[in-house]
């Protein structure tokens, strides 16, 4: 249970770390938020990326997995918005960390439906700073919406 919360709390500094930050919280929403999105399998290999955009076989090596257990599992991840990825010269796949916002949440958007409406109630209702965050980094530096 505590390898868990260390995970998603490993996840949360992570995607802080990333230009767009994504701010710790006293209610901890930003972890409740993380829990929905993110396998812990999945948070383990998202913070294994970061900015700059690599094949498979570099991060199998700090995975500790086969590339093709790496490459399937970067692959699935790609396809629910929670990492970029970006065909290279011969024809595969690089991949790459994807901020929360403008990223990860913006990929979550068209997936909602009612039951699963609570992923954007809980960060624009339930904790003040994290909504606030959220709602400048969707804006850019001119004022006007980037989205």
């Amino acid at each position: 249970m505590q390898e868990r919360k260390d995970i998603y709390r490993r996840l949360a500094a992570h995607l802080d770390d990333l230009p767009a930050g994504f701010p710790r919280t006293q209610s901890g929403v930003e972890l409740r938020i993380l829990r929905r999105l993110f396998t812990e399998e999945e948070a383990a290999m998202a913070v294994l990326l970061s900015v700059l955009p690599e094949g498979p076989e570099s991060v199998a090596v700090r995975a500790g997995l086969p590339v093709a257990e790496t490459a399937r599992r970067l692959e699935a991840m790609s396809r629910k918005g929670l990492i970029y990825r970006m065909p290279d010269e011969g024809g595969g796949f690089r991949y790459m960390a994807n901020q929360y916002v403008i990223g990860i949440w913006e990929y979550q958007v068209a997936r909602l439906n009612p039951s699963r409406r609570d992923f954007a109630d809980t960060a624009v209702h339930t904790d003040p700073s994290l909504a606030q965050h959220l709602t400048q980094c969707a804006i850019g530096s001119s004022g006007h919406p980037l989205l």
